[in-house]
């Protein structure tokens, strides 16, 4: 095998131990989410039960909320940051990311739009 292989099995190696890092912290982030919930079971504690339920329910959307609006305003400065590169500056490459760049944070503007859109319809079929 020559060096070139084993780097590239190396950085593979990292992504992926990254990948699991990430993966790990968003299932022991959704426990500690859930955990409220799972406490109300038990249908004896009453008003309590219902209160720790509206609090879990305004923690979620305040969460919806803003990954939603950090979707806007990260798309919004990286169409802005494309558009420097594109017409700013000097070279090929850099005109090529300011075009990829420019591509990727309109999709994400689109896929904010988008998202509101498919949220309010699912709250609106949900009753809420």
């Amino acid at each position: 095998m020559n060096s070139s292989q084993e780097k590239r099995r190396e950085k593979i190696g990292k992504y992926i131990r990254r990948s699991l890092g990430v993966g790990l912290i968003g299932i022991f982030g959704t426990l500690l989410l859930v955990e409220p919930t799972l406490a109300c079971v038990n249908p004896t504690e009453g008003i309590a039960c219902d209160q720790q339920l509206l609090d879990l329910e305004s923690v979620l959307s305040n969460a919806v909320e803003f990954a939603s609006l950090a979707a806007l305003y990260i798309s919004y400065i990286v169409v802005f940051w494309g558009a420097i590169l594109w017409f700013g500056i000097k070279g090929e490459n850099k005109k090529t990311r300011g075009k990829y760049l420019i591509v990727g944070g309109l999709s994400l503007t689109l896929l904010h739009f988008s998202f509101d859109t498919v949220y309010g319809i699912l709250r609106w079929v949900g009753g809420g």
